[in-house]
């Protein structure tokens, strides 16, 4: 898992490197497609996401964020857990006098979907509601 991490690190740091122009960050022609990881005591969650611009200042954006761990339970043997959560927000973009910054703020809904292969625990899941805030770097 260390290795797509820093696998991860080094292609999102590329991609960046070479998308630079000189639009402003987020216009009404915007499509946006990222991918996002972070940290968590459990193991490292992983997101890919999709943004469409409505207008010049919102975006409707799309995203599913996995997350998968396990244990070794010794003579029981292993246990393996995953939770997908794919969700929807609206952004609001603000507009800054640097095109280069594109900071953001919204809200959205989801679906946690969570299983484990441990016999006898049920799947289970539920929605939730979700707030947002983001800076990009162009």
């Amino acid at each position: 898992m260390k290795k797509l991490s820093i696998l991860l690190i080094v292609f999102m740091v590329s991609v960046s490197l070479f998308a630079g122009n000189d639009e402003p960050a987020f216009s009404k022609e915007s499509r946006i497609i990222d991918a996002s990881f972070g940290f968590s005591s459990l193991s490292t969650p992983f997101a890919v996401g999709y943004e469409h611009a409505v207008t010049e200042n919102l975006g409707i954006n799309v995203s599913a964020l996995f997350l998968s761990w396990g244990y070794d339970l010794g003579y029981l043997g292993d246990l393996n857990q995953t939770l997908v959560m794919p969700q929807a927000n609206l952004n609001y973009h603000f507009k800054m006098k640097s095109s280069k910054w594109d900071i953001f703020a919204g809200a959205g809904a989801g679906l946690s979907i969570y299983s484990s292969d441990w016999s006898g625990e049920p799947r289970s899941g539920g929605l939730f509601v979700t707030g947002v805030v983001g800076v990009r770097f162009y």
